[in-house]
């Protein structure tokens, strides 16, 4: 996925300032209390790797109902269109990642 904050605003709501209203009152949240943006990355399961069992040495990747996939990909989406909203650029989201682990 192309990282693009406008994009995900304008598809999201359309008008150009409706999204620079939303965006506003996020970034003014991410200024006001830093560790949010970490509680939405964890939240969001952004740093989450799949679980992986080993059965016979052999590495297993647990299987996953597509409900369960489902319920992922929406958490991690909105994780990001909120870290965009409070226009956390690439660069922000890796350091922050790496302060993370």
């Amino acid at each position: 996925m192309i990282w693009s904050p406008a994009s995900i605003l304008a598809a999201r709501f359309g008008l150009r300032r409706r999204a620079a209203e939303f965006a506003a009152r996020w970034r003014r949240a991410f200024l006001k209390d830093p560790a949010l943006k970490h509680d939405l990355i964890r939240l969001g399961g952004i740093l989450e790797l799949p679980t992986v069992d080993l059965i016979d040495r052999v590495p297993v990747v647990e299987d996953k109902t597509p409900y369960q996939l489902g319920v992922e990909a929406g958490r991690r989406a909105l994780a990001l269109e909120l870290l965009a909203l409070g226009q956390i650029d690439p660069t922000e989201l890796e350091e922050t990642m790496e302060q993370e682990q």
